[in-house]
């Protein structure tokens, strides 16, 4: 397994939200382990080298929730599903997700956070997609910079 590298631009936007939250929450689909890619072990180093990088910035990664299975499985946790929004609600049951935001860049995860009543933002690298205007994401933002103004604006 290589090396965790995070963008510089990043911590910042990361830092706001553990500011004006209190807790951050990974959610991500990995496919990769059911089809013979890499193992949870593997998945897992890459997790605790990210939480450490992150811990040195003055960030806090309070749960990381992932869905190892094939799109094919039709599992419950598996995005667009919102499962994995469910499983982290049962594990911090002071959440409240209506005063949640979830930052995605694909339509899954805009579809799943609405399916979870959680407020969406779409983080694009350029032009959203046709599957991306559908799912309507409830804000768009360019760069992880922006979170931080989009979070002191809604709040």
């Amino acid at each position: 397994m290589g090396r965790v590298c995070i963008q510089k631009d990043v911590f910042e936007g990361l830092r706001s939200v553990n500011d004006f939250f209190g807790k951050m929450i990974i959610i991500t689909n990995q496919q990769g382990i059911a089809k013979g890619k890499y193992t949870h072990g593997d998945l897992e180093q890459i997790h605790v080298q990210m939480k450490n990088e992150l811990r040195r910035q003055g960030i806090e990664i309070d749960g990381v929730y992932f869905c190892p299975h094939l799109e094919s499985e039709n599992c419950n946790c598996r995005k667009p599903k919102p499962g994995m929004f469910f499983y982290a609600k049962q594990d911090f049951p002071n959440i409240d997700l209506e005063q949640s935001f979830f930052v995605g860049d694909q339509a899954t995860d805009v579809l799943a956070a609405k399916a979870a009543g959680i407020q969406s933002i779409a983080l694009l690298d350029r032009a959203p997609t046709d599957e991306m205007k559908l799912a309507m994401p409830g804000a768009t933002i360019f760069s992880l910079l922006e979170l931080k103004y989009l979070i002191l604006e809604k709040g």
